[in-house]
């Protein structure tokens, strides 16, 4: 893999409403996510759970989608992303790493972050997205989200990005509970 390092967005405030902002409205109106919205999409979440997890679409639980969890809204927003992408430009490397960056991104409080730019935005790719860096074959290797108002707990899935070497997250609301083994980030 290269070490090239190309990198998304310029820092302006985004104020575009996506479809995202509208599932997050509705969780904190109702506290979950109606399952119409989930059989609408059934067929493209199977795809989603099928090509980035070990986990058969017929024992995932539907609950983790619809109870407004960080990774259900990442796996409906990106599930209802792909409905409107060639199946063939549909490459399980990407939607891994969008559905990892996703669950990142609703786990750390999106809606409250202060640069967001091409986050979620359909035909974005995730290494255009702001603070997100990748090498030259799409793998995420660096996240630089320096005071953005990220806040919680970082998710599991983070972890998740094999080739992330670097991990710069300072003065933002964050809790971090470093799991060991990651000596292979830099400052």
């Amino acid at each position: 893999h290269s070490s090239s390092l190309h990198g998304g967005g310029v820092g302006q405030p985004q104020t575009t409403i996506h479809n995202w902002e509208k599932m997050l409205q509705i969780c904190e109106i109702q506290g979950y996510i109606n399952r119409t919205l989930f059989d609408a999409n059934t067929e493209a979440i199977q795809r989603i759970i099928t090509m980035t997890s070990h986990q058969s679409p017929n024992t995932f639980d539907i609950n983790t989608i619809t109870n407004c969890s960080a990774k259900g809204l990442a796996i409906l927003t990106i599930s209802y992303e792909s409905q409107y992408t060639q199946h063939s430009d549909l490459i399980v490397h990407d939607l891994r790493n969008r559905l990892l960056l996703a669950t990142f991104f609703f786990a750390t409080g999106s809606r409250k972050w202060k640069f967001k730019n091409n986050w979620l935005v359909r035909g974005s790719h995730h290494c255009q997205w702001y603070g997100v860096y990748c090498n030259l074959d799409g793998d995420v290797i660096g996240l630089s989200l320096e005071d953005n108002f990220l806040v919680d707990e970082l998710p599991d899935e983070l972890w998740e990005l094999s080739l992330l070497k670097k991990l710069s997250l300072k003065d933002n609301g964050l809790v971090m509970t470093l799991p060991p083994g990651l000596s292979k980030l830099t400052a």
